[in-house]
């Protein structure tokens, strides 16, 4: 366990692009799922996009949130188990049931 100030996100983002080359997965949990007036945090599907643009362009990426029908989280989980995923960019809705034995990171953005 590590706790980093935001500034960091690029060390941790360094390692989890290891971590995937090295066969692992990797979680990266965001607080929500569309972009908040009330709150300066960043949605699910803004991370997921940074990511997937910027950091995260080599590596298979997935989103996975609350608002998505039954049939889409059921095939983003599936595709993430079955390792065609490196990286799940999630909400909490993965609290609930998503146990990927090979998924050995798991970054939480604004956890406070």
């Amino acid at each position: 366990t590590d706790i980093l100030k935001g500034n960091e996100k690029e060390r941790a983002y360094e390692f989890i692009k290891k971590q995937a080359d090295e066969g692992r997965q990797a979680y990266i949990v965001a607080p929500l799922v569309e972009e908040s007036e009330k709150m300066e945090l960043n949605s699910a599907t803004e991370i997921f996009d940074e990511l997937r643009n910027n950091y995260f362009s080599d590596y298979s990426l997935g989103l996975l949130h609350g608002k998505m029908n039954n049939a889409e989280k059921e095939e983003v989980i599936n595709r993430f188990y079955e390792g065609k995923i490196n990286v799940l960019v999630s909400t909490t809705v993965i609290e609930v049931g998503v146990n990927v034995p090979n998924a050995s990171v798991m970054m939480v953005l604004n956890a406070e």
